[in-house]
């Protein structure tokens, strides 16, 4: 997950990673598969230059230990 780049900071940043630290803790300990079944790309695109910089939407299916 990104926030940004260059000298800026995400103020929110330290907290996200938080979170998202218990999610896939919380996951670990409880899913004993996942299957990607659809995404969306978020590209950014700068004229001639264009990044992936993360998805718009990601679906997933979850199976128990």
């Amino acid at each position: 997950m990104g926030f940004g780049f260059s000298h800026h900071n995400c103020l929110g940043a330290t907290h996200a990673r938080q979170i998202l630290k218990i999610l896939l803790q919380t996951l670990a300990e409880k899913v004993g598969s996942m299957e990607i079944l659809d995404y969306k790309e978020n590209i950014e695109d700068l004229g001639e230059f264009k990044r992936k910089v993360g998805y718009d939407r990601i679906e997933v299916k979850f199976d128990r230990l």
